[in-house]
């Protein structure tokens, strides 16, 4: 099943960017790549940049790495970015942990939870977010769409309450059958061990009384992002508002959970974006 998924994303890959290639416009990238407004351009490394440095404040709260250099946390959170982006499926998100333990020696159940907690603020602030979008983009948007979005906001809400009332009520966890139920095999025993040590550590940092702070700092994540996304479409020379780079971005994120993807998103990458632009007016080629 593995290998299969292997080569369909090898295949995705091959015959999506053996198509752009066959079909785009190249006179018409080299034209655009000729007009690049290099002040934009700038612009969007900045904030790139930006984003980045706000991830490594966040992670450096979440673990209370205080004692250790910031640059050296910037350039392990910049490794993990890079394993993220290039490794399908989400799978990525493993070298978090492993990567902190080599370079900063945190435990695995550590850096699980932070990321756990990081992933959490991410959602909440998309669906802080998602009401703001709805409103300026109400008209531009299909209906299936909205509804989506609506959906998607109300169920990241409702699991975020759920997360909160479980790490202000403890004992619901610690103490409940499922967690206590004495289990033969030992490999589902040390499964369960590891568990409730990542929900131990998740109730330290809840302890820390930080979570507003992370979700302050997520948010400017966040705004960095899609202002990266903003100013290079401008510096393109590409007309767009802040309401529809969300909109993409949030496309992008949706289709890169599903299973089967390009390696190094190759090919699964060029999907969604194309269709992601294609709800605001842009052609094929413009999209590429």
């Amino acid at each position: 099943m593995k290998k299969s998924r292997t080569y369909l994303g090898i295949a995705v890959s091959l015959i999506v960017i053996g198509y752009v290639l066959l079909k785009l416009d190249w006179q018409q990238v080299w034209i655009t790549i000729n007009d690049l407004n290099w002040t934009w351009l700038i612009i969007a490394f900045l904030f790139h940049f930006s984003n980045y440095y706000f991830r490594s404040k966040r992670f450096s709260s979440i673990l209370d790495l205080a004692d250790f250099p910031f640059l050296k946390i910037l350039g392990i959170t910049n490794l993990y970015g890079m394993y993220l982006y290039l490794m399908p499926f989400k799978v990525g998100e493993a070298s978090f942990p492993l990567l902190y333990k080599e370079h900063l020696d945190v435990p695995l159940v550590k850096g699980t939870a932070a990321l756990l907690v990081a992933r959490f603020s991410d959602f909440m602030v998309i669906a802080l977010l998602i009401p703001s979008l709805l409103i300026f983009q109400w008209t531009n948007l299909s209906g299936w769409l909205r509804y989506g979005a609506g959906l998607l906001s109300m169920v990241i809400f409702s699991l975020w309450f759920f997360f909160i009332w479980l790490v202000q009520n403890p004992d619901k966890i610690l103490n409940s059958q499922v967690m206590n139920v004495n289990l033969k095999k030992a490999a589902l025993e040390k499964i369960r061990q590891i568990i409730l040590r990542i929900i131990e550590e998740v109730l330290r940092i809840n302890r820390q009384k930080i979570f507003w702070r992370i979700l302050m700092i997520t948010f400017l994540i966040w705004m960095c992002i899609q202002a990266t996304l903003f100013f290079i479409i401008k510096s393109l020379g590409f007309s767009i508002v802040i309401t529809q780079v969300f909109v993409i971005t949030i496309i992008i994120l949706l289709m890169s959970l599903l299973p089967i993807q390009g390696i190094a998103n190759l090919g699964s990458h060029e999907i969604s974006w194309v269709t992601a632009f294609a709800l605001f007016g842009f052609t094929y080629n413009d999209s590429l």
